[in-house]
């Protein structure tokens, strides 16, 4: 892979039996491992470090190649050291996203046009410098195990599970 693949080893309790019941109740809805769902990873899930809050000139835009008319892909940059790698944003979350243009921020639906269901960005300008962008996003998995939720004396005491990143072929 390009990019890291992300998983999740998930525990809900002890003890939460009405959180576990509703959790069940959304696996057997997904089909259990069947179908993909937005995950918010608790540990980086902003365009920023966690405790920081995310500005307009937190990560670059991606230019998507060969794209008519033309996109930007939301990615989130990663640098360590001499080492950088980004990565694709393909669930932003709504009501949270902030574009600048050389620094000045632009304002959704005037400037431009997310769909949040890819992270592609099209705008409704012609930029004057550099693109950017700052927010928070989710990842998009599916349950990668079992459901074993443990009993003890008929009663809920805890779930463990996993979830996987789904990966998205053909997107910048």
């Amino acid at each position: 892979w390009e990019y890291p693949l992300h998983r999740f080893n998930c525990t809900v309790g002890p003890r939460a039996e009405d959180n576990i019941a509703e959790l069940l109740e959304f696996w057997h809805a997904v089909g259990g491992w069947a179908y993909g769902f937005r995950f918010n990873d608790g540990i980086d899930y902003k365009s920023c470090r966690i405790q920081s809050d995310p500005t307009s000139l937190d990560c670059p835009l991606l230019l998507v190649t060969g794209s008519s008319p033309e996109e930007y892909q939301l990615i989130k940059r990663y640098t360590f050291g001499a080492r950088t790698q980004d990565r694709p944003i393909y669930t932003p979350v709504d009501g949270t996203i902030l574009i600048a243009d050389n620094g000045v921020l632009k304002a959704e639906t005037t400037d431009y046009t997310i769909d949040y269901s890819t992270g592609r960005v099209s705008l409704l300008f012609v930029p004057a410098g550099t693109l950017t962008w700052g927010g928070e996003f989710d990842v998009p998995v599916r349950f990668d195990s079992e459901f074993p939720v443990e009993l003890v004396n008929k009663r809920i005491q805890s779930v463990t599970f996993m979830l996987r990143e789904l990966r998205r072929d053909g997107i910048a």
